[in-house]
Protein backbone atom coordinates (compact mmCIF):
# COMPACT_ATOMS: atom_id res chain seq x y z
CA UNK A 1 0.00 0.00 0.00
CA UNK A 2 2.60 2.36 1.03
CA UNK A 3 4.33 1.87 -2.57
CA UNK A 4 1.56 2.49 -4.36
CA UNK A 5 0.80 5.52 -2.45
CA UNK A 6 4.56 6.70 -2.94
CA UNK A 7 3.89 6.18 -6.63
CA UNK A 8 0.87 7.80 -6.73
CA UNK A 9 2.91 10.90 -5.20
CA UNK A 10 5.60 10.69 -7.92
CA UNK A 11 2.82 10.00 -10.99
CA UNK A 12 1.25 13.21 -9.52
CA UNK A 13 4.45 15.48 -9.45
CA UNK A 14 5.70 14.29 -12.70
CA UNK A 15 2.58 15.47 -14.68
CA UNK A 16 2.49 18.41 -12.14
CA UNK A 17 6.42 18.93 -13.20
CA UNK A 18 5.60 19.15 -16.80
CA UNK A 19 2.68 21.29 -17.03
CA UNK A 20 4.88 24.83 -17.58
CA UNK A 21 7.29 22.48 -19.53
CA UNK A 22 11.11 23.18 -19.63
CA UNK A 23 12.48 26.16 -21.18
CA UNK A 24 15.33 27.24 -23.14
CA UNK A 25 17.49 30.30 -22.37
CA UNK A 26 20.79 30.79 -24.03
CA UNK A 27 21.56 27.00 -24.15
CA UNK A 28 20.52 26.93 -20.09
CA UNK A 29 17.64 24.43 -19.03
CA UNK A 30 15.07 25.76 -16.65
CA UNK A 31 12.42 23.43 -14.93
CA UNK A 32 10.17 24.08 -12.30
CA UNK A 33 8.64 20.96 -9.90
CA UNK A 34 6.12 20.77 -7.99
CA UNK A 35 6.77 18.16 -4.70
CA UNK A 36 3.51 18.27 -2.47
CA UNK A 37 4.43 20.56 0.67
CA UNK A 38 6.75 19.70 3.13
CA UNK A 39 4.98 21.23 6.49
CA UNK A 40 2.37 19.35 5.53
CA UNK A 41 -0.38 21.48 4.57
CA UNK A 42 -2.13 21.13 1.03
CA UNK A 43 -0.60 22.22 -1.78
CA UNK A 44 2.91 22.30 -3.13
CA UNK A 45 6.40 23.41 -2.98
CA UNK A 46 8.34 24.86 -6.21
CA UNK A 47 11.45 23.91 -6.98
CA UNK A 48 13.05 25.75 -9.56
CA UNK A 49 16.04 24.00 -11.35
CA UNK A 50 18.60 25.99 -13.77
CA UNK A 51 21.12 23.54 -15.62
CA UNK A 52 23.75 24.28 -18.08
CA UNK A 53 26.45 21.80 -19.18
CA UNK A 54 27.67 20.30 -15.55
CA UNK A 55 26.32 23.33 -13.60
CA UNK A 56 23.36 23.38 -11.94
CA UNK A 57 21.61 26.43 -9.88
CA UNK A 58 18.21 25.36 -7.65
CA UNK A 59 15.67 27.29 -5.79
CA UNK A 60 13.25 26.32 -3.67
CA UNK A 61 10.31 27.66 -2.40
CA UNK A 62 8.16 26.43 0.32
CA UNK A 63 6.71 29.08 2.56
CA UNK A 64 4.80 32.13 1.32
CA UNK A 65 4.04 31.44 -2.31
CA UNK A 66 1.17 30.49 -4.17
CA UNK A 67 2.37 31.41 -7.79
CA UNK A 68 5.40 30.93 -9.54
CA UNK A 69 7.10 31.55 -13.05
CA UNK A 70 10.18 31.52 -15.47
CA UNK A 71 10.39 32.81 -18.70
CA UNK A 72 13.89 33.78 -20.94
CA UNK A 73 13.87 37.18 -21.79
CA UNK A 74 16.08 39.60 -23.59
CA UNK A 75 16.70 43.18 -22.77
CA UNK A 76 16.81 46.08 -25.20
CA UNK A 77 20.76 45.70 -25.51
CA UNK A 78 20.33 41.76 -26.64
CA UNK A 79 21.50 40.21 -23.12
CA UNK A 80 19.39 37.53 -22.16
CA UNK A 81 18.28 36.87 -18.49
CA UNK A 82 16.08 34.32 -16.61
CA UNK A 83 13.50 35.71 -15.08
CA UNK A 84 11.11 34.12 -12.55
CA UNK A 85 8.42 35.74 -10.24
CA UNK A 86 7.36 33.86 -7.33
CA UNK A 87 4.74 35.48 -5.18
CA UNK A 88 1.79 35.09 -2.96
CA UNK A 89 -1.74 35.06 -3.82
CA UNK A 90 -3.45 37.20 -1.26
CA UNK A 91 -4.68 40.95 -1.83
CA UNK A 92 -1.84 42.16 0.46
CA UNK A 93 0.34 40.35 -2.10
CA UNK A 94 3.24 41.74 -4.31
CA UNK A 95 2.49 40.24 -7.95
CA UNK A 96 3.88 43.01 -9.58
CA UNK A 97 7.37 42.68 -7.50
CA UNK A 98 8.77 39.47 -6.62
CA UNK A 99 11.26 38.75 -9.29
CA UNK A 100 14.16 36.44 -9.69
CA UNK A 101 16.61 36.76 -12.17
CA UNK A 102 19.64 34.40 -13.33
CA UNK A 103 21.91 34.55 -15.79
CA UNK A 104 21.74 32.23 -18.18
CA UNK A 105 25.57 31.57 -18.85
CA UNK A 106 27.08 31.75 -15.42
CA UNK A 107 24.05 30.20 -13.87
CA UNK A 108 24.51 33.18 -11.27
CA UNK A 109 21.42 34.33 -9.41
CA UNK A 110 21.26 38.16 -9.53
CA UNK A 111 18.23 38.81 -7.81
CA UNK A 112 15.86 36.55 -5.93
CA UNK A 113 12.15 37.15 -5.35
CA UNK A 114 11.21 39.49 -2.82
CA UNK A 115 7.99 41.99 -1.97
CA UNK A 116 9.91 45.27 -3.23
CA UNK A 117 12.55 44.20 -6.12
CA UNK A 118 10.77 45.92 -8.45
CA UNK A 119 13.40 49.04 -9.07
CA UNK A 120 16.35 45.92 -8.44
CA UNK A 121 15.06 43.65 -11.18
CA UNK A 122 14.50 46.46 -13.63
CA UNK A 123 18.27 47.51 -12.72
CA UNK A 124 20.07 44.49 -13.43
CA UNK A 125 17.75 43.91 -16.66
CA UNK A 126 18.24 47.01 -17.73
CA UNK A 127 14.63 48.07 -18.42
CA UNK A 128 10.85 47.59 -16.95
CA UNK A 129 10.28 43.65 -16.27
CA UNK A 130 6.78 43.15 -16.61
CA UNK A 131 4.69 40.60 -15.08
CA UNK A 132 5.21 36.92 -16.34
CA UNK A 133 2.06 35.88 -18.59
CA UNK A 134 2.75 32.25 -17.69
CA UNK A 135 2.61 30.87 -13.79
CA UNK A 136 1.97 27.99 -11.88
CA UNK A 137 -0.54 27.59 -9.00
CA UNK A 138 1.07 26.12 -5.87
CA UNK A 139 -2.42 25.43 -4.57
CA UNK A 140 -3.65 23.57 -7.50
CA UNK A 141 -0.70 22.32 -9.89
CA UNK A 142 -2.47 24.17 -13.00
CA UNK A 143 -0.60 26.89 -14.95
CA UNK A 144 -1.96 29.89 -15.27
CA UNK A 145 -2.24 32.35 -18.73
CA UNK A 146 -1.95 35.68 -18.64
CA UNK A 147 -2.85 35.95 -14.94
CA UNK A 148 -2.67 39.56 -14.63
CA UNK A 149 -4.94 40.30 -17.61
CA UNK A 150 -8.03 41.56 -17.10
Amino acid sequence: MKNIFILTILLITSSLASAMGEIQCVGAKVEIELAPSSRGEHGFEAILTVSRNEKVTMLRYDANIDYIGAECRTNQLGQSFIVIQAYCGGSGCKDLDNFGIIDPIQLRVFLVPNDWNRADAARIFGGPVGALDNVISLESGKLLSDIHRH
